[in-house]
């Protein structure tokens, strides 16, 4: 089915990726609203759907039905294991809601019709083709871009930079320059995973190192560690496949339109959503000028 089915067509040849999708039915608008920015521009129109989910709800919506190929309702020993390691290896549990979702995403670990998988998280809009990115570092096991870490907006002694300053180091993740933690610490909203990690096995060993290695932030802390004990599966691209709403908030509003232009992937992360606000906040307005 793919995207091809919204606008119509034949795909000139079949696509090598599956694009992936994790998320329940309170996410459903969220998504369509993706969905529908990537068929505005065109992008990965014929690469197979999967979308998962622990929530029926999610497959009998219509845009869901229309588009998936693959249908994967979570349940039995595979959603109960994804469950305790959001309740026993991260260190909020004030969020239990949340990292049981996010833990979702790692469903997608598992055999495919494709060589290599694009997972993205539905809180996001594109802004320009993302051909460039499933091409990207061809080699390479797994491909991401980097959580941005407090650096960003501190500096050494804990205070708040400058938002020139901000700017300008926000610019040089947009380059692709990425910097101590940042060469790093993945941020799982998107993923690109090839064939040596698409496989059920990995994710046994991911669970595995998860459960083993004690509390972490969240699941992509795990992610990140686990890289780190690999060396050599890991490959990682600038924050314009990734790049968060919310960092706008420490710019001057006459930088910000400069910045967010660059992105390919525009990232609603966090707590504060637009689709939900009574009141929009300064870096929710790119979600209604989409």
């Amino acid at each position: 089915m793919a995207l091809r089915k919204i606008v119509g067509g034949r795909p000139a040849v079949p696509s090598d990726t599956t694009l992936a999708f994790a998320f329940d039915s309170s996410y459903l608008a969220p998504f369509g609203a993706m969905i529908r920015s990537m068929v505005r521009l065109e992008t990965l129109l014929d690469c197979p759907v999967a979308i998962y989910s622990d929530d029926a709800r999610v497959f009998n919506h219509p845009l869901v039905k229309l588009i998936a190929d693959e249908r994967r309702l979570l349940d039995g020993d595979l959603l109960a294991t994804l469950q305790r390691a959001a309740r026993d290896t991260v260190r909020r549990p004030e969020r239990a809601t949340w990292n049981r979702g996010t833990f979702l995403k790692w469903a997608v670990f598992e055999p495919q019709p494709t060589r290599q998988l694009l997972f993205l998280d539905v809180d996001m809009l594109c802004r320009a083709p993302l051909e460039p990115l499933i091409a990207e570092a061809p080699d390479a096991a797994f491909v991401s871009a980097p959580q941005v870490q407090t650096i960003l907006f501190e500096d050494e002694t804990g205070g708040t930079r400058p938002p020139a300053d901000v700017a300008a180091r926000l610019q040089r993740l947009l380059d692709g320059d990425l910097w101590g933690p940042h060469a790093h610490r993945v941020n799982s909203g998107v993923m690109l995973v090839r064939a040596p990690l698409l496989r059920t096995e990995f994710r046994d060993a991911l669970l595995a190192f998860a459960f083993r290695g004690g509390l972490q932030f969240n699941e992509q802390t795990h992610m990140s560690a686990y890289f780190g004990a690999h060396p050599g599966l890991l490959h990682m691209v600038g924050i314009k496949y990734n790049f968060q709403a919310n960092y706008l908030r420490h710019v001057a509003e006459d930088r910000r339109q400069s910045l967010v232009s660059q992105a390919a992937i525009l990232h609603f992360a966090g707590k504060s959503k637009p689709w939900k606000v009574a009141a929009p906040e300064p870096h929710h307005l790119e979600w209604f000028r989409a």
